[in-house]
């Protein structure tokens, strides 16, 4: 793609991907581990970042390295194929009919936790996120990826004044045994 406009760096790559990888679960399925596992779930963050960046990062230099705006599609069809990619684009381009809605819905729900709002107070919260989105999509790649960047870097900020502002010291969290650990049950789980 010779017209391809390159305005991202290595810095808005790895916000865009860290954003695109934890998703809006970020905030849903730290309450769903902490059901299911209890104390054990406060060991979730630390993995959660600690295996989302590098992949965050190998992305970023692949872009760099090979621009397209297929993205994870178009490193798709180098390594497998033009089929493989074709299927990768629907998938990404199939997510969106439910995965936004969904993500209006989380964003939405903090307004009805912080602030008692209910249902035309949701519904306009929804539209004025959508709205936003849209605006931001129509600025530029380089706009949304500094947004997206913004928001990575305070995801991280929260976690850690949250884990700062509750004293919580790793020597207060117990690791779980070795032994106690299935990661075999734990894989069937999310299956």
């Amino acid at each position: 793609m010779s017209g391809l406009k390159q305005e991202l760096g290595l810095a808005q790559g790895i916000g865009l991907l860290s954003t695109s990888l934890l998703g809006t679960g970020v905030f849903a399925v730290p309450a769903l581990a902490a059901l299911v596992a209890g104390n054990n779930s406060l060991w979730a963050w630390p993995v959660l970042i600690i295996l989302v960046f590098p992949i965050a990062i190998v992305f970023a230099i692949l872009g760099r390295h090979y621009p397209s705006a297929g993205g994870v599609a178009h490193f798709v069809g180098m390594a497998f194929g033009s089929r493989l990619e074709r299927v990768t684009g629907w998938l990404f381009l199939s997510v969106i009919p439910v995965g936004l809605p969904a993500a209006l819905q989380i964003a939405a729900g903090f307004g009805q936790a912080m602030f008692g709002w209910h249902s035309w107070q949701l519904l306009l919260a929804e539209l004025g996120t959508l709205a936003l989105v849209w605006y931001i999509g129509t600025r530029g790649a380089s706009s949304s990826a500094n947004l997206q960047t913004v928001i990575a870097g305070l995801i991280v900020a929260l976690i850690v004044a949250i884990w700062w502002a509750g004293d919580i010291k790793p020597a207060n969290i117990p690791f779980p045994a070795p032994g106690n650990i299935e990661l075999t049950g734990l894989l069937l789980r999310y299956q």
